[in-house]
């Protein structure tokens, strides 16, 4: 059945990118809310997961009219993000120049300078995918690092539209040999590393709370004495975006727990500018005792 099911949705995912790359962008930008907004009906589960994650950060809202607005533009938003990603390859390099603002280029340039790999550290906020597909752009060589989907077909696809815009795929199921494979070759290592961080993990403070991260990242950063650099690709009007970037440079002598809560602050910072553009409907906070929002 569970083949059944995933032969359904990876037409449904080839019929929609053929579809998306026909609309204008203003048709498209117009698709996708619209699928967000439905899917937000279809998902109740996913809703709790949002509102038990607003609660436990303590995103309060003067009235509930004002919070079923804000998890509707959320899926809006999530809707939005997934016919931009299926309509990515259509891009030429213009339009990448016309559709990303970004006021200071020169912090790619000072992560190159280092003569060594970077870390391009991000989340699940705004256009995560586009950011990669930039950096690449710009002539940087870079890997995202991505988890094995279940569906080999919907994995397929997916990377097939990462491979088109330049950027390779490195699995989390691999190890790190394949991360410091791309460390040794002095490549752009794309990690978004804001989902629940299993085993592997350190505590930090998120939005207050004791949160689990990956700490691969700052295991890569503190044995190789890498640069790392935050960036956001937020969504403006019309589908503008605005990239911003910062990046470190020194790290050396400082430990894994510092790196790894200087990336969560950021993230934070970033989210509370634009709540809205984070994926509030994973479960971030499972480790907590009094979390709502179910295990898995």
């Amino acid at each position: 059945m569970k083949k059944v099911t995933h032969g359904i949705e990876h037409l449904i995912a080839r019929v929609l990118v053929a579809f998306a790359n026909t609309l204008s962008e203003h048709g498209a930008l117009s698709l996708g809310a619209s699928l967000g907004a439905i899917a937000r009906l279809l998902m109740p589960s996913r809703v709790a997961i949002l509102r038990e994650n607003l609660r436990l950060c303590r995103i309060s809202f003067d009235d509930p009219e004002r919070q079923r607005l804000f998890v509707i533009r959320v899926f809006q938003h999530i809707g939005v993000t997934i016919l931009e990603i299926l309509r990515q390859n259509s891009y030429r390099r213009n339009d990448f120049d016309r559709k990303i603002s970004f006021d200071d280029l020169e912090q790619f340039n000072i992560a190159a300078r280092t003569g060594k790999a970077v870390l391009l550290l991000s989340g699940h906020f705004g256009n995560w995918e586009l950011l990669g597909a930039y950096a690449r752009r710009l002539g940087y060589p870079v890997d995202l690092l991505v988890k094995r989907q279940s569906d080999e077909r919907a994995d397929d696809l997916m990377n097939s539209l990462r491979q088109k815009q330049g950027v390779g795929v490195i699995y989390t199921d691999t190890g790190m040999r394949a991360l410091v494979d791309a460390v040794r070759k002095r490549r752009f290592v794309a990690i978004l590393a804001d989902q629940y961080g299993g085993a592997e993990s350190e505590t930090v403070s998120f939005f207050g709370l004791d949160t689990l991260v990956p700490s691969g990242p700052a295991v890569l950063i503190e044995r190789y004495s890498l640069p790392f650099m935050f960036g956001t690709m937020r969504r403006a009007k019309n589908g503008l975006h605005y990239l911003s970037a910062q990046t470190i440079t020194n790290w050396q002598g400082r430990g894994r727990l510092e790196i790894l809560q200087a990336y969560s602050s950021m993230l934070e910072d970033a989210i509370r500018r634009s709540p809205e553009m984070w994926l509030w409907t994973h479960r971030k906070f499972k480790n907590l005792s009094n979390y709502k929002g179910g295990a898995k």
